[in-house]
């Protein structure tokens, strides 16, 4: 039990030990949630990267994911190609022309 609640949130193997009972369970009682929201994210990245989700959809997760960036996802769209490589480009993504 302790090496997954590390996994989790941190900490030597000796202060999982000295941690009261209470503390110590609450934390192993919201690992199921922590390994379900993991694996929900880890489902919608896999799901936005497949491309074959609806433009509706995709525009919703895009969204949160740049709200959650602290990014406007009104922001100007790119004039151009190289306007959108530049953009890439400054956020560490290449781009290549298939």
């Amino acid at each position: 039990m302790i090496p997954c609640l590390r996994r989790f949130y941190g900490g030597a193997a000796k202060e999982w030990l000295d941690m009261p009972g209470w503390l110590f369970d609450l934390h192993a009682e919201e690992m199921p949630k922590l390994q379900a929201c993991e694996a929900l994210q880890g489902a919608t990245v896999a799901a936005v990267g497949a491309g074959n989700m609806k433009k509706h959809d995709l525009t919703a997760i895009r969204k949160a994911w740049l709200r959650e960036a602290g990014l406007n996802p009104k922001a100007e769209k790119p004039r151009s190609l190289d306007d959108l490589k530049a953009r890439l480009e400054g956020v560490g993504i290449g781009y290549k022309e298939a």
